[in-house]
């Protein structure tokens, strides 16, 4: 039981069922894009947060 559990650890791409495949085709193509936009907001909060403190002085 153990030993079967193991082998599936150490990701092989060809022994990879097909779906999870184009899973990580279509995650490593959104992912760049995905980090932009999360890059993005977390700034424009920082940003933003330094505006009201700004406001209050």
């Amino acid at each position: 039981m153990r030993k079967g559990r193991l082998n599936i650890y150490p990701i092989d791409a060809t022994k990879m069922h097909p779906h999870s495949k184009i899973f990580l085709s279509y995650f490593s193509l959104f992912f760049p894009t995905f980090k932009q936009i999360l890059v993005k907001s977390i700034f424009s909060k920082l940003t933003s947060r330094k505006k009201k403190v700004s406001q209050m002085w």
